[in-house]
């Protein structure tokens, strides 16, 4: 059965919208983003699926898991450093860039594949990433949907959670590929993102 629908990472991110804050929210002009954090929270179910098929998913240094137990639902989270990019709010434009990777390990088979250094672009509404460290193979990875997106801006800090992320075809297909199993689907919704951003 094709639940597997996991990935996660990074990444999320969509309304970073960060705001000039010594220029109209109308300008067009970019800031720089001068740090912050993201963390995607994988849906309900989709950890205990990974598991059971024998796919393991972590993230490398200066990246974070985290492993959260309730009931009978086994959630993964994800989080990674912002480390710089600009971005400006109309039109929302702009690249928000991280650190560390995303890691999957097939343990029946040893076969993995690494995606990582997560790119997210505003105005296209997606998260690309390298693969296995080489920055010639950067593929779109997740596409952010911001319907449901709530934002905050607190100073030069913004705020912007639940950004549901889905997994691209182009990931799902390298995923099955690399992994020698067909679990991916482009599509496929990987779960929850929110992100700070420091401007």
């Amino acid at each position: 059965m094709r639940l597997l629908r996991t990935l996660s990472s990074v990444a999320a991110c969509a309304a970073l919208l960060v705001l000039p804050l010594q220029a109209p929210a109308s300008a067009a002009t970019a800031a720089p983003v001068k740090g912050g954090e993201t963390k995607v929270t994988t849906a309900r179910g989709l950890g205990k699926v990974l598991l059971e098929n024998g796919i393991a998913a972590y993230t490398t240094s200066p990246g974070k898991t985290g492993v959260h137990v309730s009931g009978d639902n086994l959630s993964l989270s994800f989080r990674y450093p912002v480390t710089g990019g600009r971005a400006s709010v109309k039109p929302l434009a702009g690249k928000v860039e991280h650190r560390g990777d995303l890691a999957f390990v097939n343990v029946r088979n040893g076969k993995r594949l690494k995606v990582g250094d997560f790119v997210i672009d505003l105005a296209k509404g997606r998260i690309s990433g390298n693969v296995n460290d080489d920055p010639r193979t950067r593929v779109p990875v997740f596409d952010l949907d911001l319907s449901a997106a709530k934002l905050k801006v607190d100073g030069s800090v913004v705020h912007a959670r639940n950004i549901r992320v889905k997994l691209t075809s182009v990931a799902a297909g390298a995923l099955n590929k690399a992994l020698r199993t067909d679990l991916f689907s482009g599509g496929l919704r990987i779960g929850t993102a929110s992100t700070t951003l420091h401007l």
